[in-house]
């Protein structure tokens, strides 16, 4: 027996097939992507802040804005106090104010280290400063006749360098209390001095701190200072009572008699008060050839407003005129009340 042709129909049939599946398998194979990265690719990336619940977080935001407050003018008050010690500009400014363990607050002093255990005033807890070793050794031998360079490398210093170091100590205490002076008084005693963290046990480790970072920066070098508060001190401080009497000074209306006592004090004070007639541009060569009893033209009429300044800002517009025997202005308009501050703001 002859074999039996295949039929049409099956034959296109196969060759259709066989092609797709060519085509098919010359195409690049496409990824799918999960439908929560589609999902995720139409929804705006939200921010996380990271928390930490072994360590919470103790201090409100009026407290932190507070803390921020104290020592940004204590920054300022040492910052003028070094520039003038050593004729140089010094700046002092807050970099950040950090809550930590203690435990994690002495990991991270740098080994040797200057460390000042303080005992704040009115407390029975202790506060610690920390200084660069670096700018220690740099005051020390320019207030010494020295030629001021700066060290590269740290070491630990010396009791004799401490002792020296014990003035500019005293006023770095002596801002610090002015700052906090608004809030609480608070005067910082010097107890203990160690180069090495783990001998400063002023509270246990796990115990929550506060440290304010300032950076010092004097011919261009940067160090820094770093002080560090124990919560239960801080506590004491900034009892409600107190955050709130501070908030309510720097948020309230101002006190009568204060009130009074500025109104008084302000409205002595004298300002100089004078006309603009007008103005008018000759050559110089005109003005070096004026002579008594010549006139010159100016850019306004009699019958026009003058300028009235009090200081250097317009106050108002006004015309000229006569009361009695005496020259006098009459007001017209007011100028610019509001930008110049006049409105009662400023």
């Amino acid at each position: 027996m002859l074999p039996s042709e295949p039929d049409a129909g099956t034959t296109a049939g196969g060759q259709q097939a066989e092609a797709t599946a060519e085509r098919t398998a010359e195409r690049p194979t496409r990824k799918t992507r999960p439908l929560t990265d589609v999902i995720g690719r139409a929804k705006s990336v939200s921010q996380v802040d990271e928390y930490n619940f072994k360590q919470p977080r103790i201090f409100s935001q009026d407290q932190v804005r507070l803390l921020n407050y104290v020592h940004d003018a204590f920054a300022r008050g040492l910052s003028v106090y070094l520039s003038n010690r050593l004729r140089t500009i010094v700046e002092v400014r807050l970099e950040a104010i950090e809550q930590l363990s203690y435990a994690d607050y002495v990991t991270s002093c740098d080994v040797p280290s200057a460390l000042y255990v303080t005992r704040a005033s009115n407390t029975e807890h202790s506060a610690v400063f920390e200084v660069d070793p670096r700018f220690i050794l740099f005051l020390l031998d320019k207030q010494l006749g020295g030629s001021g360079e700066f060290p590269e490398n740290r070491r630990a210093v010396s009791p004799i360098e401490q002792r020296l170091m014990g003035r500019l100590l005293n006023r770095a205490y002596t801002e610090l209390s002015t700052a906090w002076g608004e809030i609480a008084t608070m005067k910082f005693e010097e107890t203990a001095f160690e180069t090495i963290a783990e001998f400063v046990q002023i509270v246990p480790g796990t115990e929550p701190v506060l440290v304010a970072r300032l950076k010092l920066v004097a011919y261009g070098h940067e160090c820094f200072m770093n002080v560090c508060y124990p919560y239960l001190l801080l506590k004491q401080v900034l009892g409600r009572t107190g955050i709130k009497q501070w908030l309510a000074r720097s948020r309230g209306e101002m006190e009568s008699a204060l009130k009074e006592i500025y109104e008084k004090e302000l409205g002595e004070s004298k300002v100089e008060l004078r006309m603009e007639l007008g103005e008018a541009r000759i050559p110089l060569t005109e003005l070096l050839s004026l002579e008594v009893g010549d006139v010159i033209p100016l850019d306004r009429r009699a019958s026009d407003d003058i300028s009235v300044y009090i200081g250097s800002r317009e106050y108002c517009k006004a015309r000229l005129g006569r009361v009695g025997k005496y020259q006098a202005i009459g007001i017209t308009e007011l100028v610019n009340q509001y930008d110049n501050g006049l409105d009662g703001t400023d």
